[in-house]
């Protein structure tokens, strides 16, 4: 088992605790039928390395900082709107200047930029993913096992 390296920016604690609980949880179904689910390899069975930036500016710079020491991020989760500092697009697009190929989940609210808009501007950014607020625990761990999926096979 492999730690992935995953930085949370987002300007709640309660959405980085709520992600780090979602994530670190061993059970890979809510139903509670346990019995009757297949057993496939889900996000939560890879031990995840937690960091968090609660602004922009903090996250580009924990973000620099792994990457010069040779220990960079598998995978960034940021929120669109943090105010009072540049919003989850202007730190997405520092940190791809960082590292262009690393993997990213955008999670936003019906903020200051619709759904639409946002995805308009991912559309063919296969680096991207978008996470609507509020998130459901299944949606956070079946996007989070995509994206890992696909850093498996990119790595490969």
């Amino acid at each position: 088992k492999r730690f992935m390296k995953l930085l949370i920016i987002d300007d709640e604690k309660g959405i980085y605790d709520s992600l780090v609980k979602i994530l670190s949880s061993k059970k890979s179904s809510s139903s509670g039928n346990d019995l009757f689910e297949e057993e496939t390899e889900s996000a939560s069975e890879l031990n995840f390395e937690f960091y968090h930036a609660d602004q922009g500016e903090k996250g580009v710079s924990i973000f620099k900082e792994h990457e010069e020491n040779g220990n960079p991020f598998d995978l960034v989760i940021c929120d669109v709107r943090m105010p009072p500092g540049i919003d989850g697009k202007e730190t997405l697009k520092r940190i791809s200047q960082i590292d262009n190929d690393v993997q990213a989940i955008v999670c936003s609210a019906f903020s200051d930029h619709s759904i639409d808009e946002i995805e308009r501007e991912m559309e063919g950014d296969t680096k991207l993913s978008l996470l609507e607020k509020p998130f459901r625990v299944e949606d956070v761990k079946e996007i989070v096992k995509i994206k890992v999926e696909l850093i498996k096979l990119l790595s490969d």
